[in-house]
């Protein structure tokens, strides 16, 4: 009996943890680090998140920090309006976004980069 009752209090945990989090796709529009927010464009508008010390940018080349990313954003849309980078700068990187709580208490939990399409495998057969 008390297997049952541990094991249902586990399972209500996972199910409630899973409707809490929230993943949304996108592509990076702005990264604010002295306020520590990050805006993506997704295909429903614009939404803005903060992201704490414990978030973190998973699926990048080597290390990245949100500090990195800013610095890179900067300098693709400094690029962009120099004209130099023919466009590339302009779109954003593809990003799938994981959250913890709702509300204004929803944080980042992880910024996989890659979130966009281009990854996915065609059917062969």
């Amino acid at each position: 009996m008390l297997r049952i009752f541990v094991l249902g209090v586990a399972l209500m945990g996972l199910v409630v943890g899973g409707i809490i989090a929230g993943e949304y796709k996108g592509k990076v529009k702005s990264i604010d680090t002295d306020a520590k927010k990050i805006t993506i464009e997704t295909k429903d508008g614009e939404k803005t998140f903060k992201y704490t010390g414990d978030s973190k940018i998973v699926g990048g080349k080597g290390e990245m920090s949100f500090e990195k990313l800013g610095e890179f954003m900067a300098k693709a849309k400094e690029k962009a309006k120099e004209g130099g980078d023919k466009g590339k700068g302009r779109g954003g990187f593809g990003v799938t976004v994981t959250t913890d709580g709702e509300g204004d208490k929803e944080t980042v939990k992880e910024v996989k980069m890659g979130g966009g399409t281009k990854g996915k495998k065609k059917d062969t057969n």
